[in-house]
């Protein structure tokens, strides 16, 4: 077979699943926008240099996306829609720099298209999918740095640190696995380099604004974690791991496992063992702060990649071939695990079939197995239709002073989205960034309307509160159930003094 056609098959395939994601991810079936994609729309339309708890990097992004092609979630989706093209096609160019054929490429791309967690992250705006770009764009400048000792890929590296920090600082966990992997193994060397020490300059130079941005805000974001670090769920270690395996789809497990015992052990492998121990040490660092389960999961397709290599050097052709085929065909059957591609009616039926895919954190403890990622993108706007009725129920004098005050940042961002259709004001709110953006003249005598805060809150904070209504959200537990009720009296001095009062709320 001559160059030219292998280089035409490895196209073909690469463009196949490039096709694939964008279908994946733009399908237009879905069920409403997801709660932090509200969110960040919410900081789009307020530009800065910073966000609590986030920098500012998906919100100018989307700010464009959302000028260019509009506010519909078929266009919201354009963005992580692209941005796991890119991963897909870095996930090809490592696999073609190990050396890899057909099959490996085809092994590698299945397993990376269809990982749960991959299906979900192509169909949600929110900062991991970004996030996943400039970790990938990351780890092959490491692999290129270590196949050719090139260090000229050292300071490629820290230009995707960099962008990757105005990310999301989950970067900072591959900056430290790939630290302490560097002094565990030969590759300490690049300590005495000048190209290491500069890409460290070009990421803190990239990511200046949002250091700027914490200086002017009086520090604040230190605050926000240190409450943060209090709210956190445990998960132990067995179900940390546990849960890498449901979202990376239990039967391509092994093809990430042994990817990581490639780098760590084969031969070939081995010149890329950094790689493996950086993956390791951020496992160590995840599981030792219960930290989130998807923290990691930005690093799958290196070991996707590593994995593929190994087991297309097997020699039983068709044992591979069963293997592969049943990688795909249970990943096209999980994709409604992660993506809005049923009718809510079957919604519930499907996800309890799948009930031993339930991950082991609280926040999916929902009735009808349905997970977050899923139950969230549901009646945002029945709920905010459901605060205007109350608000206009009000005598017009009373409502040029009304404010709508939701406990969370998920229904402060539905109502901002949605208000303008039910001619509400913009809400305040005390958590996360809408503590910063204040409390938009509200004053002592004004009369707040609030969503999901508990009665026992509420007296502490006003003299009077009238129940107004409720609202059951779809596919949630009980406790989601949203109380609305009309407060005036406010029992603090002023607002301001309010305000300082209650900042604790905003973790």
């Amino acid at each position: 077979m001559s160059h030219k056609t292998v280089i035409n098959r490895s196209m073909v395939i690469l463009l196949i699943a490039i096709t694939l994601q964008l279908v994946i991810s733009l399908l237009p079936i879905h069920y409403g926008y997801f709660i932090d994609e509200l969110y960040a729309i919410a900081m789009s339309k307020n530009l800065a240099l910073g966000y609590l708890p986030v920098p500012p990097l998906l919100p100018f992004c989307l700010a464009i996306t959302r000028h260019l092609f509009g506010p519909s979630l078929t266009s919201l989706h354009i963005l992580p829609a692209l941005s796991r093209v890119i991963v897909l096609i870095f996930t090809y160019k490592i696999v073609n720099k190990l050396n890899g054929g057909a099959y490996a490429q085809i092994l590698a791309l299945a397993c990376v298209l269809l990982a749960p967690v991959s299906v979900v992250l192509g169909s949600l705006t929110t900062y991991d999918c970004l996030n996943q770009v400039f970790w990938i764009l990351a780890i092959y400048s490491l692999v290129l740095l270590l196949l050719s000792d090139n260090k000229k890929y050292l300071l490629y590296f820290g230009i995707a640190a960099g962008f990757g920090l105005l990310t999301k600082f989950d970067f900072l966990w591959l900056g430290l696995g790939v630290v302490i992997a560097l002094l565990l193994t030969k590759n300490r060397k690049y300590f005495l380099t000048w190209q290491l020490w500069l890409s460290g300059i070009i990421a803190l130079v990239i990511f200046s604004p949002y250091l700027i941005w914490i200086v002017k805000t009086h520090f604040i974001l230190l605050y926000y974690f240190d409450l943060y670090s209090g709210t956190m769920s445990h998960v132990a270690a067995l179900g940390f791991i546990v849960n890498q395996l449901k979202i990376t789809n239990l039967i391509a497990a092994p093809v990430w496992i042994l990817g990581l015992g490639y780098l760590l052990f084969h031969k070939e492998g081995k010149k890329l063992r950094l790689l493996g121990i950086a993956y390791l040490v951020i496992l160590l660092v995840c599981i030792l702060l219960a930290d989130k389960f998807y923290r990691i999961t930005p690093f799958y397709p290196m070991l996707f990649a590593s994995g593929a290599i190994l087991i297309s050097k097997g020699k039983v052709n068709w044992l591979k071939n069963i293997y592969l085929i049943l990688i795909i065909v249970s990943g096209v059957l999980l994709i409604p695990y992660g993506r809005p591609i049923l009718p809510t009616t079957m919604l519930p039926k499907y996800m309890n079939h799948l009930s031993h895919y339930r991950l082991t954190v609280d926040y999916e403890n929902r009735k009808n197995a349905v997970p977050q990622w899923l139950g969230d993108r549901f009646d945002w706007e029945e709920l905010t239709k459901k605060v205007a009725k109350v608000y206009h129920s009000l005598p017009n004098e009373q409502r040029a002073n009304t404010y709508i005050f939701p406990l969370t940042y998920g229904t402060s961002s539905a109502i901002y989205f949605f208000r303008k259709k039910y001619d509400l004001p913009i809400p305040i709110s005390t958590h996360q960034q809408y503590f910063l953006w204040g409390y938009r003249g509200a004053n002592k005598n004004s009369t707040f309307i609030t969503t999901t805060m508990p009665i026992s809150m509420l007296k502490k904070m006003f003299k009077h509160s009238v129940y107004a209504g409720k609202y059951h959200r779809r596919f949630s537990s009980p406790k989601w159930i949203v109380y609305i009720y009309i407060n005036h009296g406010l029992r603090a001095a002023s607002m301001k003094q309010f305000w300082k009062r209650n900042e604790e709320m905003f973790q």
